[in-house]
């Protein structure tokens, strides 16, 4: 065998050599990014489920404290023994709401309902509505008020002296503007007070217009006023 020949078959040696080592390498390399991918797609799954499992924790806790909610607002046992005929919207975008209606019986045997909106929205919102719709019931209940501007002016200084210490430099500034209406049934008259609200009536087909203070049931720079 003469030395062209042993060279050739060296070339096609050495090729082959290096053709299979760049194969092989290529095929780890491939392996490789398979098993990254894999790798990958697993963390991106076990990811997704905790994601899924917080959000569900998170809908669960949504759902309690709307269960909760619901518990302090004007139920339809209250309401049907008070308003025979009557219509409630109520669709929170965050399954709770600052936004709340409430209804007492008072000790004089009139009937309070209010409409209102807590500062704050979702569940910030719904805490602060907690909060008002627990000291219009102390405000009721305990001191047995039953003047619609006694009420709210109660529930405001019982929220100014709560949230006095809330950390902030301007001590609290949270609370609700709203609509309180007492009925009087026997009488059939109606007293309200209205804290940065407005609300309508209709009487003979025309529209009255009721207009509240300026003023929030909570801190404002009117706090001092009765």
């Amino acid at each position: 065998m003469n030395k062209t020949e042993l060279s050739r078959q060296k070339l096609i040696k050495n090729t082959f050599i290096i053709g299979s080592l760049s194969a092989l390498v290529f095929i780890l390399f491939c392996l490789r990014i398979i098993s990254l991918l894999s790798e990958s797609k697993k963390r991106v799954q076990i990811q997704k489920e905790e994601l899924e499992s917080r959000r569900r924790d998170m809908l669960d806790s949504f759902h309690y404290a709307e269960r909760i909610q619901k518990a302090l607002l004007a139920g339809e046992k209250l309401l049907k023994y008070h308003l025979p005929e009557y219509a409630i919207f109520f669709k929170p975008k965050d399954i709770v709401s600052g936004d709340f209606y409430w209804g007492a019986s008072l000790k004089n045997g009139h009937f309070a309902l209010i409409t209102a909106d807590s500062t704050g929205h979702g569940v910030p919102g719904a805490f602060m509505s907690l909060l008002n719709m627990n000291f219009l019931n102390e405000s009721v209940n305990e001191r047995n008020l039953t003047n619609p501007a006694e009420i709210l002016n109660h529930t405001r200084s019982l929220l100014i002296n709560s949230l006095a210490e809330d950390g902030s430099h301007e001590g609290g500034k949270d609370g609700m503007d709203c609509v309180l209406c007492v009925f009087d049934f026997n009488a059939l008259s109606l007293t309200y007070a209205a804290a940065n609200s407005v609300f309508y009536i209709i009487r003979n087909n025309q529209l009255i217009l009721f207009e509240g203070d300026k003023m929030p049931v909570g801190k404002s720079s009117r706090e001092s006023e009765s």
